[in-house]
């Protein structure tokens, strides 16, 4: 039986699937009803985390037209 999902994913092929957790990971469910496991959602706090000490990075566009 599948728990509540914790985030939607939106895979290269356009196909947008629910993300579930249990105690195996993170999972989400194939055309056929398989659970694929993987890292399919990172909290946004997690992700800023990991990045927190990371140079910000800017550039500019200075091309002119004529």
């Amino acid at each position: 039986m599948l728990s509540q999902p914790i985030a939607s994913a939106q895979f290269a092929d356009g196909a947008c699937r629910l993300v579930y957790e249990d105690a195996h990971g993170q999972y989400v469910m194939d055309d056929g009803g398989e659970p694929i496991y993987g890292v399919w959602f990172v909290p946004r706090e997690e992700l800023e985390a990991m990045f927190a000490d990371q140079p910000i990075i800017v550039s500019s566009n200075n091309s002119a037209e004529a």
